[in-house]
Parts: C-alpha cells; structure tokens; sequence
C-alpha cells in the first residue's frame, strides 16, 4: 500500500502508530518524493491559517532550539502518545522563532509541533546536520556533484513545502575539505535562494562551526572565518563559548553589513559555555545579548523538564520564562477572528463541548490551541503575600475542548473589587461590527461576575468595550476596570508597580495612557440571536450540543459596535487591541461570609472564602463577516486493512514484538501485532481551515471517540464492540481553525464500511 522507502512518515511496528521520522542518509534525501508520505493524504490542501511574514524587521529575534532527549519521542506520534512526561510548550508569545533538532541527517519537525508553531504565528525550522568522519564523507559525496547538490537542494525545499515548515538550521559539525568550502557556500546560498523563491518568509540559518577554511573551529562570534557563510544565507547561530567582548565585536561586524538582527546569539539551558551557568539564571546570558541589540537562540528549554521533573512542570517551566520574559520582544499579535479552548495539547482526559469522551492521559500537540500570553504571577514584591495575589493556572480536571481549561483566580474582599487578566493581542481594522463570545464555570464559592473586555488602543488614546453578565453596568464598576487594565494585574511577571508594557511595538510605562471613553455592553438578547444562532459560532445554542457534559458551563455572547468605541477622526489603519477576562465581586455579594470567619481564629478559612476562581473554558471574537463561516464538508470516507504492514524501520520489528506493553496513539490503545491495522481515509470540501478531526465509532447506538489526526487519514486497529456483520461505521468530525470548536456530531459526516476490504 505504501513505499516508505524515504519517507518522513512509517507506521511504528510495536504500536501500529503512524510517526514522524528523520531522514538518516543522503540516499534517503535524494530519493524522497511526496508521493510516499501517503500517511499525510491531502495535508497541504486544507486553507492555510499562517503566512510568513516577509516585511524587515525591526527588533531583535527570540528563538527556541527545541533539543529534548534528542527529539522524535513521544511528539512523533501524528496521532498523539499516550506518555504523561512528554514535553510541551506553550510560551510562544516569548519567541519569533522554533527549530525542531535531533542529531539525524535531516530532521523533520513532527506535524504537531509545526501546527502549535503556526498557531501562533511563529516560524519553525527543521534541521539539517552532520557530524564527525560520517559527516566528512556525506558532504565530500555532495559537494564533488554539481547535480547532487541541485538535487539536494531541490529535495529539501520540497521536503519543506509538503510538511508546511519554514526551512533550515544547516549544522555542519565535521571538517570539510578546503577545496570544497566555497562549494559548501554555494550550497548553502542556493538553498537559501531557493527556499526564498518558493516558500516566501522562509529563513535557512548556519550553525557557527565550520570556518573558511574547512576546519571545524567553532568561532562564538561573526567574523571573517565564518562572514561568509552568513553572507550566503538568513542568520548565524552562535556558538555558545562566548564572551561580552565577542558579542561586542559581533555586533560591530553585523552592524557593518546592516544585518544586525540576524546574528543569534547561543544560550545554552543547561549552561554550557554561557555566562551565569543556564537554569534559572539564563537571564544573565540573555541579558548580554539584548544588551548588544542582538537576536538571541535559546538552546533546551526542555532542560526544567529534562532535571527538575514533571511533577512540578508547569510551575517551573512558568518561572523560567517569568525571568526572561522582558528581554524576550513579544511576538506578532494575533489576527481576527481570535478564538481558543486553551487546550495545550495534553491532558488527563479529553473533552468534548464540556462533556469528558476518554478518561485517559493523552499529548497531541496538533491538538494544541492559541495559548494565552502569560501563565502565572510571579515577581511581586512581598512573596509571602502570594495567596492573595492574582493567579493564572491551567486546569486539567475540567475542559470545554481538548485537555484543559484556565483557571483564573484572585482574592476579592469588597464589592466590586475587581482583578483583570491580559490574555491575547490583536491587529485589526475596526471598520465592522464585532461579535465575542466567553465560556465559563464558576470554581470557587465565593461571588463572582465575569467580563471580557477589549481594550482598543490608538496612539495614547485608550477606549474600552466592557462585555459582562447583566444589560447595565453596576455603578462604579468601569472605574473599577479601568484602574485594575491600568495596573495589569493578574497575568505579568513583574510588581505592577514596575511593569512596562509593549503595545503595537512601542514600550510604555504603565498608566501613561489616557482613558478617553468606555462602553458597556450586554449580552446578546433573544431577538439578536434569532438571526444568528445556526451560525458555527454560537455553539452553545446548537439544539444537539445541550447535553448533559455542559452542565455549569456559562456562555455568553456580546455585539459590538465598533463606531461607538472608535473616534471619528480615527484613521482607517490596523488598532492595537488587547483582550481581558475581568473578575469582580458582586455588589450583592454577602459580607456575612466574613464575619463568619472573624474572631474564631479562622483566619485561613476566612482567605479561601474570599478567594474566588472560574475555568475558562472558551472565548472567541469575530468579525460580522465571518458569521458566514461553513464548516468543511467531509467526503469520501474509505476504510482498507492495511497488509502487508508498513513498518518505518524492519529491523525492529522483532525488537517491537517482544515488548508491546507501552501502548501509544491516542486511537484504540489496543494495537497488537497480531491484530490487523485499518487505514481511514477522507476528503474535504471547503475554504475553512481544520485544526484537527475527531474520529467516532460506533458500539451500538453510541458514537465512541477513539482518536484524533491533524491529517485526513487515521491508522487503528477495530476492536469487537464496532463490528456489526463485518461492518464499522465511522464519523469524522472536524475541529475549525477559526472557532477552536468542531461542528455538532450529528451533522458530521458518517459512513458504514465493509472490514475485509484489503488496501
């Protein structure tokens, strides 16, 4: 059925698990062709959700080297793994740049990891490298053929094209002979070229190795050893040995040839070479290259998972990325429409519109939606005060969509108090009416009311939209608001007192802004739904999505018109708008609570009492245009038994057969050797883009959930209970780019298919 003969894609043999591998050889490069990654059908049909950007830059990159374990572990899974350690990474506001590494010939970045970059707007490279006498020999084959670097080259942008990734780190970690350097240049500056001519906003980087000379004499710094091969391509990535007074001459040397943004300065994590020893302290490295206007290459952030463990993962991962994150220029903001259930692509469970389908750990990062721009307080002033600080935190036992929900929390004592939560940012023209939508459920006894606001920005004017649960604001409240954005309270990293902001590219000082006007709005009344409601947008009002998993979840949707927050002498340019979830306490909020606690040394019942928390487990803001969004029409679904079975590399599969007891996929769970495997495939109709699809079964009259793929195909085995007269039925069920959620099942696409049909 397929040719995996230099493929990127195999079918694992233990767990009957489509994966993402690395191209090991020059045979395997050369002889790549897209017509063997049949286990991506149809990937790069679906509508793109992310353009490169392509305008100059104007300020410093931040770049992740991915580096965990040597990489393709449990990521490698298209179908997710099942592993609770896995890493994930959810701090894309901090980065330009991701490049997925492993010490394989050419790397390939796992499809989830390319989806969770393109999410969030952020450019992610693969990896090509060679090291040591293997190495020598590889590029001495390449570099004596001008046809086979041509070929080489051509193969790896195409390679780049079909799995939708943003092009090279080239790392030529051996000696080359000197003979062959300047054909090692050439090489480099046609797959640059070539890369720029077919995918625009590509980068091809070089890793500080190799010299002029062919030695591998790693320089730390950009000069003449090793300025040409800068000069043929993107950026260098520096060695990590540096010292202030190579960045100085660095930064001279960039600055000479009007390039200063593209010299990357290496951070090792886990301290090799840097100053201040990585950890918790790679701030001190960091710092010495923001201090040279230089773009900074930050190496195993995995390094919190990798030595401090998984129990405390997101705490930790959460302080180390508080420490940089004011030395790390905050990516691109995002764009109409904005929408996300939080999920970070792991989880507990899995979640479907509130209701829990599978009760079993998973990690998928294709499943990974926008994440919000901070994920917890840290940095204040009085540390043993931080329970009644503000708090951001994800929460897993409970979700809307995918594996998780946020958790925001804050210690409200009197009424009105109020605490605000700067969660996204975006670029937009205010030129038509916006629809927005928040899901929630209250966490906590004490009181609470939810808002969303918009604050739109222009210039130093300021105006806000306030969405929240009543038809009038509650006296006193939008000063209460104001004074709670102003201060920025609940999501940064730093005293509010000494947080600076980083609006539209331009720092300033918090509370320097002006409020020149504030707009209440109400909830959407019967009236205003009635035209609307069918729309994929309102998804709580879908006859079919009420059910018994949504109970305690609250959705509430909001019309804004945007000529009453928008001057009239306001341009017709893009705004810069931040988006908040406020949380205040009620004016009908009994204090009684209180004093129930007072004068009976209850001391720490009375704090947990006035703390007060919600889950979000949804929000979204829409332009009227995309009310006419329709989701994609699912067709042709087709079910073959897979025989004989692909195996990514035959000589493992002996090794495999004797332990299967790790079973992977989020699919079936059950795949045996000596069960058959099933290849589900489909196609789609329509301009919506996909996230990912959700794949049914049926067990009598219930529609089971066995897996998810970012792709339009899915492997698994069939397990007794789906089979009814040598038949399955299938439904496939897509999760929309633009709302985060999927379509009512009962207008998914369904189909019954005959099992013995063989591929």
């Amino acid at each position: 059925m397929f040719d995996c003969q230099g493929a990127c894609v195999g079918v694992e043999p233990e767990t009957r698990q489509p994966q993402s591998q690395a191209l090991k050889t020059l045979q395997e490069v050369l002889s790549w062709k897209p017509t063997n990654e049949q286990l991506l059908h149809s990937l790069t049909s679906r509508a793109k959700t992310f353009v490169r950007p392509t305008e100059q830059r104007k300020k410093p990159y931040t770049l992740v080297c991915h580096d965990f374990k040597g990489g393709y572990l449990e990521d490698r899974y298209l179908q997710g793994g099942r592993k609770e350690d896995a890493y994930y990474f959810c701090r894309w506001e901090c980065i330009d740049m991701f490049v997925y590494f492993s010490h394989h010939f050419v790397t390939v970045p796992p499809l989830g990891w390319t989806r969770a970059a393109h999410k969030h707007k952020t450019i992610i490279l693969g990896t090509i490298i060679t090291e040591w006498k293997d190495g020598e020999a590889l590029w001495a084959t390449v570099l004596g053929s001008k046809e086979t670097q041509h070929q080489l080259v051509a193969n790896l942008v195409a390679i780049c094209k079909y799995h939708d990734f943003d092009g090279w780190l080239v790392n030529v970690e051996n000696k080359i002979e000197e003979s062959q350097v300047a054909a090692l240049k050439d090489f480099v500056e046609l797959l640059t070229k070539e890369s720029h001519r077919q995918l625009p906003g590509s980068s091809v980087l070089w890793y500080d190795s190799v010299t002029r000379k062919g030695d591998l004499k790693w320089q730390d710094e950009l000069n003449e050893e090793n300025s040409m091969f800068f000069d043929a391509c993107d950026g260098i990535f520096l060695n990590y040995c540096w010292t202030p007074e190579k960045l100085a001459a660095s930064k001279e040397t960039a600055k000479e040839k009007g390039r200063l943004f593209d010299v990357f300065v290496g951070i090792d994590v886990f301290g090799r070479g840097c100053p201040g020893g990585g950890g918790f302290n790679t701030r001190e490295a960091l710092h010495h290259a923001r201090e040279n206007n230089l773009s900074a290459a930050v190496f195993a952030p995995g390094w919190v998972l990798e030595t401090l463990g998984v129990a405390d993962f997101e705490d930790n991962d959460c302080r180390f990325w508080a420490k940089l994150h004011d030395l790390c220029p905050p990516s691109g903001a995002s764009t109409l429409p904005l929408s996300s259930a939080f999920c970070q692509g792991h989880g507990d469970a899995f979640f479907c519109m509130g209701e829990e389908m599978t009760g079993r750990p998973w990690y998928n990062m294709s499943l990974q939606q926008r994440q919000p721009e901070r994920t917890r307080v840290y940095g204040f002033e009085d540390p043993t005060n931080q329970a009644t600080q503000p708090s951001l935190n994800t929460c897993l036992s409970s979700a809307y969509l995918g594996g998780c929900s946020v958790e925001l929390s804050a210690h409200l004592t009197r009424p009105l108090q109020t605490v605000s939560f700067r969660l996204y940012s975006i670029k937009s023209k205010l030129d038509e009416t916006l629809y927005c939508s928040y899901t929630y459920k209250e966490n906590s006894d004490a009181p609470c009311d939810a808002y969303l606001v918009l604050t739109f920005g222009s210039g130093l004017l300021t105006r806000r939209a306030i969405m929240g649960p009543g038809q009038e604001s509650p006296h006193g409240l939008e000063k209460e608001l104001s004074h709670s954005l102003a201060e920025g309270t609940g999501n940064g990293c730093e005293p509010p007192s000494k947080r600076a902001r980083i609006e539209s590219g331009t720092r300033t000082e918090t509370g320097t802004r002006t409020d020149t006007g504030t707009v209440y709005v109400g909830p959407m009344r019967e009236e205003e739904l009635e035209p609307v409601k069918s729309s994929l947008w309102f998804h709580d009002l879908q006859e079919t999505n009420r059910s018994r998993g949504r109970e305690g979840w609250i959705t509430r949707h909001f019309r804004v018109d945007t000529t009453k927050v928008t001057p009239s002498a306001s341009n017709s340019g893009e705004e810069a708008i931040s988006v908040s979830v406020s949380l205040s306490r009620p004016l009908a909020a009994s204090s009684s609570s209180v004093d129930q606690s007072e004068g009976n040394g209850a001391g720490e019942l009375h704090q947990d009492i006035q703390r007060t928390s919600i889950l979000l487990g949804h929000l979204q803001v829409f332009r009227e245009r995309d009310l006419k969004l329709e989701a994609p029409k699912v067709t042709n679904i087709k079910l073959k038994k897979m025989e004989p079975l692909l195996i990514s590399d035959p000589t493992e599969a002996s090794v495999a057969s004797k332990d299967s007891s790790d079973k992977r996929g989020n699919g079936n769970f059950t795949n045996h050797l000596s069960e058959p495997s099933y290849f589900i495939q489909w196609d789609v109709e329509g301009d919506s883009g996909v996230d990912y699809f959700n794949v049914y079964m049926m067990a009598g009259d219930t529609s089971v959930l066995i897996g998810h793929t970012a792709t339009n195909s899915f492997v698994t085995t069939v397990g007794a209970k789906f089979v009814h007269d040598d038949r399955v039925t299938v439904t496939v069920q897509p999760v929309l780019s633009a709302t985060g959620l999927p379509p009512v099942l009962s207008k998914c696409a369904r189909e019954t298919l005959l099992l013995s049909e063989k591929a």
